[in-house]
């Protein structure tokens, strides 16, 4: 019987640490309608060369994010691809999986793809990640081996006789290939030389992995609640996540990994030290809950996808203070063109400050100019924008000390019609703000119930241009409601007069 190469040192080692998960603290967390719910959403996410984030859409495109929050889709060639892994690689374009179509595909930043066949048949090319060859390297789930790509397109396979289903993959601190698979993480040179560690008695396969700060591999178990730690030498620690179930891991900053929750809609973070924390993320409106890829930004964010919701979601590190009021300091929500009142603290003195229509580098809605204390209060007001329904984040930045606010706003619906009076049989535009994204919308004439049509909003919750019959009735005032059918909250009437 041969003994697999690192086997003697299995479970060497395997601590089960026990430590609480606490809620975050000084931090923010929004998303950004990508794509309608239960399309095809985003799954893996990796940052691109072009300081955008890159990812993978199950509806066979993929994906570009700003950090101003403008999104853009580019189509696969090849139809119902599956795409599912993505990393930069070292030529300046991004490389991603094609588990259906069985191939790796290369799209430069401009959006030109290119797919290159993977050499077994029905592999299904899974995880993927920039090398310390100068290749790209990939999982293959259903072949069980683990294949490099280089930025040409020549593919090699290596055969991974240890185990099966590999998942996840990332480049280790020793210059090898790390990846997760069934009950295992597993260990491939540049040579193709192979070892592998058990890390786990159950049948729950590890599946996302990524490289600490600590030198060492952190995953993911999913089904089991838990993140794990291996050092190059195989000695395994198991931390439990309790109610979070994760699924993707990436390294962030300050000795930190940070991980998706398959259960819910939050991601988690741990430190190398163990210690775990969760980050709630706004629910989905509609669609399925779950969070699934992530990766730190070039801007310093988490970024993360939400593939059941169609989201992309974003953790922002607040490093000064920022909150928003309607007009007069009132509290409560607003419909767009509701009047806004802004006031910071903690910025730097004297210095101006912007507040963002979405992320940073959208649109600046207002700005203001912090006083010698670096606060300002009540001084700028400006109309709400445009925004889906919900809570939106506000975010504002100091011009000279790039500090970072949050504040949160509930947005609530808005419905116009225009004209808002005419004779019976006539014609009205109706405009709306504020709905949830991509739901669909229907117009009832209140009184008696008629319904006079519907639309399907758009990612920013608008919709304009939808022309309506109104019924033939008496002089008088009648309202039209605009209904979301998904999100019922998400609904807003207003009047129309026939004269």
């Amino acid at each position: 019987m041969s003994i697999r190469p690192g086997h003697a040192q299995i479970l060497t080692a395997l601590f089960i640490t026990v430590s609480a998960v606490l809620p975050a603290q000084d931090t923010a967390v929004t998303s950004y309608p990508a794509v309608a719910p239960g399309s095809g959403g985003p799954n893996a996410i990796a940052p691109g060369p072009d300081g955008a984030l890159w990812f993978t859409l199950a509806s066979g495109n993929i994906g570009r994010m700003t950090s101003a929050g403008t999104f853009t889709s580019y189509p696969i060639p090849t139809a119902a691809s599956a795409p599912m892994g993505i990393a930069a690689g070292p030529d300046g374009a991004m490389w991603f999986t094609e588990s259906a179509a069985n191939q790796i595909g290369r799209i430069t930043t401009a959006g030109v793809v290119t797919e290159y066949p993977v050499l077994t048949a029905n592999s299904s090319p899974w995880g993927i990640a920039s090398g310390p060859d100068g290749n790209l390297w990939f999982t293959e789930y259903n072949a069980d081996n683990i294949g490099s790509i280089t930025t040409s397109g020549i593919v090699t396979e290596y055969r991974n006789v240890y185990g099966a289903n590999p998942a996840g993959i990332t480049t280790g601190p020793d210059g090898a290939l790390w990846f997760t698979e069934y009950i295992q993480v597993g260990r491939v040179t540049t040579g193709g030389s192979f070892s592998s560690w058990s890390v786990t008695a159950t049948s729950n396969s590890p599946q996302g992995i990524a490289s600490g700060s600590d030198g060492a591999l952190w995953f993911t178990e999913a089904g089991a609640n838990s993140i794990g730690r291996i050092t190059t030498g195989g000695d395994t620690s198991i931390y439990p996540t309790f109610d979070m179930d994760p699924l993707a891991i990436a390294a962030g900053s300050n000795a930190t990994l940070w991980f998706t929750d398959s259960y819910n809609s939050d991601v988690g973070s741990i430190t190398t030290a163990g210690s775990v924390a969760y980050y709630p993320a706004p629910p989905p409106l509609f669609g399925t809950p779950g969070t699934t890829g992530i990766s730190q930004g070039p801007d310093g964010s988490l970024w993360f996808t939400e593939n059941g919701a169609g989201v992309i979601g974003q953790v922002v590190f607040a490093t000064a203070g920022l909150s928003v009021n309607r007009s007069g300091g009132h509290p409560g929500p607003g419909a767009a063109g509701t009047s806004l009142a802004f006031s910071g603290t903690g910025y730097a003195p004297n210095e101006a400050v912007s507040v963002y229509t979405d992320g940073i580098g959208s649109p600046v809605l207002t700005r203001a100019k912090a006083d010698s204390s670096g606060s300002f209060n009540q001084e700028t007001l400006s109309d709400e924008p445009p925004l889906p329904f919900g809570y939106r984040l506000f975010l504002s930045r100091g011009a000279t000390s790039g500090k970072i606010g949050t504040a949160q706003f509930e947005v609530t619906p808005r419905v116009l019609y225009n004209p808002s009076y005419g004779p019976p049989d006539s014609i009205t535009e109706a405009q709306g703000y504020g709905f949830a994204p991509f739901d669909t919308v229907d117009f009832y004439w209140q009184s008696p119930v008629t319904y006079l049509g519907s639309t399907i909003v758009d990612s920013q919750g608008s919709f304009s241009g939808i022309m309506l019959q109104v019924p033939k009735e008496g002089f008088g005032d009648y309202q039209i409601a605009a209904d979301g059918t998904n999100v019922p909250a998400a609904s807003d009437t207003a009047w129309f007069g026939i004269r």
